[in-house]
């Protein structure tokens, strides 16, 4: 049985095309299915920020549910779901409209985020609605449990007799190249979410002080970040709006600015100083002695000043092909040669993924010998990158590189970095493109997994924490999408690097990029978006899309109850906290909540969490201090991610800020 919703619409004109559509559009509806696995309440909300498992362009507000895109090469959508349709429609000036909502199971209509009415199987409501511009917002959830229920919107015209599907040409929504989904299970929200469990946690991190050092109203999006032995920070920047698919943008953004006085406690007392322009995706920026490298789209170029104060540009390593918008060269670590050699750099070269057609090499580390003439230096280390947004030092001096979730990456990465290893992303090679290095070798396994969606959405730059700040010796990483800084702790068991990753901050103006700390403590984050698959940017509290910052956190000594680390034991782990927690908690084996998957790699976008299965804690000994403790869990697997929820309670009785933790697991310590 059908339920039908009239709602008479009269409208004004008001609002121009231009600020009506977003920058990148196509005539249709939106459709995102996000599957639950499990009977859904309507009366719950989706949690918040999860990749849909399918996102979908249709033509307009009719779905039958038996269309070709609920099936994947894994699976048939066919119940427990929720669907959103979503899409700008444009009325004629002096248009009336008479609209119908119809649905088989339970679906909420919303025009501009107002409710207008709620259908719930053969229930009818009429809401009168004035539209105030020429463009709204109109959106449709279903909530389907049982099997595929049909849905529609149309509308009646005022000199129209019958109702009709929207026209196609009047529907607008935003148009992909690739659509980020992801193939797991979605949650609804539940009582006992809040920041920092299943949640993000809110705002800065209790334990530092952020302070914006762009000047105030000058937009600073940053691709790259080092500092001078002086203090100066170098900045390189582009607007990465102009990214679109399929080909490079046309003309360069790029600029590179020196900011002195960084370390300053007024604002006012930062200068900055443009040093060059016309740079072509700067993504990565390697302050060495006094020299600059900067790389780009084509090639990695050296600034020296001279002693007039003039900055000169060297060309150090070209030759390469770019032929995709995607195919960026992100980040630049400089390792020291022996005697009077100059050293390398290393660089990560992305993956095109808009012509599906990448020349050779691409998708690899790149090792320069900055003792080679140009165009002959480059040698690739690795293969099988995505989206490598992110290559710095780790533990023991050793080499990292973040991912990207996508195809065969079912999950965002972090890479020890192996020569001659490949790391899972195949390269199309049937339409002429090339593979990635090493594409033959066995798949190389991420160093750390971090699930879509829970922790991770776009990784950036992992930096190591230097002496004097909370967690010294462990990793910090960016994420443009998820937005914030998150924390990783690495071990190496049976040789095999593997560790946890934590919710560290938020608070911060736009995704973080790039992280440098100078020799102050003093860490600075470079913030950037853009707009080439509507979703490489963070949206802050406001709902605002971001596409910069440069912002600066330094330590203030507040002591912060949360999780220190954990680390795998031959009975099961070792949790340790920042402050003793209360007894009662710790002894408390229901307080310990674990669970684990795994994922395997398929060409499908992202990946489905598999063997899913909740973990037993048998024990758990605290030590003398009721700062860590020793649990003993059955039945965990290697291969596996291991997700803890641990909401702990000091013996001050604070919450603590971060209670989740997901520790992947490659190795068992031998017993």
């Amino acid at each position: 049985m059908k339920a039908w919703l009239t709602i008479l619409l009269s409208t004004t004109l008001a609002m121009s095309v231009a600020n009506a559509q977003p920058r990148t559009k196509t005539n249709g509806v939106r459709a995102r299915l996000y599957w639950i696995g499990t009977e859904i309440d309507p009366e719950d909300e989706l949690a918040a920020n999860q990749s849909p498992n399918l996102d979908q362009a249709v033509p307009n507000f009719l779905i039958q549910g038996n269309e070709p895109w609920f099936k994947t090469d894994n699976r048939h959508y066919e119940d427990n779901y929720v669907l959103v349709l979503e899409a700008s429609v444009r009325f004629k000036r002096d248009d009336e409209v008479d609209f119908r909502l119809y649905s088989e199971a339970t679906a909420i209509l919303e025009i501009d985020g107002a409710e207008l009415a709620t259908s719930e199987d053969g229930d009818e409501a009429v809401e009168g609605f004035e539209p105030t511009s020429e463009f709204h917002r109109i959106r449709i959830i279903q909530y389907v449990n049982d099997e595929p229920r049909e849905l529609g919107l149309e509308w009646k015209l005022a000199d129209e007799e019958a109702f009709a599907p929207i026209p196609n040409q009047r529907l607008t929504t935003a148009a992909f190249y690739f659509r980020p989904t992801n193939g797991a299970a979605k949650r609804m929200a539940q009582s006992g979410d809040r920041p920092g469990r299943y949640e993000k946690v809110a705002g800065v991190f209790p334990g530092c002080e952020l302070m914006t050092i762009r000047p105030p109203g000058v937009e600073v999006p940053v691709g790259g970040l080092d500092l001078l032995p002086d203090g100066r920070l170098v900045v390189a920047m582009f607007d990465a709006r102009g990214l679109r698919a399929p080909a490079p943008q046309e003309e360069s953004n790029g600029e590179l600015w020196l900011y002195s006085h960084v370390a300053a406690d007024e604002r006012s007392s930062i200068q900055r100083q443009r040093i060059a322009e016309g740079l072509f995706e700067p993504c990565g920026v390697c302050v060495v002695g006094e020299a600059i490298y900067v790389s780009q789209r084509s090639q990695i170029t050296r600034f020296d000043c001279d002693e007039n104060r003039h900055w000169h540009a060297t060309t150090v390593a070209e030759g390469w092909e770019t032929n995709d918008f995607h195919a960026l060269s992100f980040g630049l670590v400089h390792r020291a040669g022996e005697r009077d050699h100059p050293g390398y750099l290393f660089m990560a070269r992305g993956t095109g993924l808009g012509r599906m057609k990448n020349p050779p090499n691409h998708g690899s580390i790149w090792r320069v010998d900055l003792g080679q003439p140009a165009g002959t230096n480059v040698e690739p280390l690795t293969g099988g990158h995505r989206t490598p947004n992110g290559i710095g030092i780790g533990p023991d001096d050793q080499l990292f590189v973040t991912d990207n979730q996508g195809e065969w990456t079912p999950a965002n990465e972090l890479n020890h970095v192996v020569q001659g290893s490949f790391y899972g992303f195949q390269h199309r090679t049937d339409n002429g493109g090339s593979p990635t290095p090493f594409q033959d070798e066995p798949t190389t396994q991420p160093a750390i997994i971090l699930p879509q969606d829970e922790i991770a959405n776009s990784p950036s730059e992992p930096v190591l924490i230097p002496s004097g700040w909370p967690f010294a010796g462990q990793m910090l990483v960016g994420d443009v999408k998820y937005g914030g800084i998150n924390r990783i702790s690495l071990e190496k068991v049976g040789g095999r690097w593997q560790g946890a990753v934590y919710r560290f901050s938020q608070g911060l103006e736009g995704g973080s990029n790039r992280l440098v700390f100078d020799d102050r403590g003093h860490l600075f984050v470079g913030a950037i978006g853009g707009d080439h698959a509507s979703s490489w940017n963070w949206v802050n509290r406001d709902g605002e899309k971001t596409y910069q910052g440069l912002q600066r956190l330094k330590t203030n000594g507040r002591a912060v109850f949360d999780l220190e680390c954990i680390t795998i034991t031959k009975r099961g782990f070792r949790i340790k906290f920042t402050e003793p927690v209360a007894p009662e908690w710790l002894h408390d084996l229901c307080n310990y909540r674990l669970s684990q998957w795994r994922y395997v790699a398929t060409a499908d976008y992202g990946g489905p969490k598999i063997d899913i299965r909740e973990l037993d804690v048998l024990s758990a000994k605290p030590d003398e201090t009721s700062q860590a403790v020793d649990i003993e869990v059955a039945g965990h697997k290697p291969g596996h991610v291991i997700h803890f929820d641990l909401d702990a309670v000091s013996a001050k009785g604070e919450p603590i800020w971060s209670a989740e933790a997901w520790y992947t697991l490659w190795r068992l310590p031998e017993p």
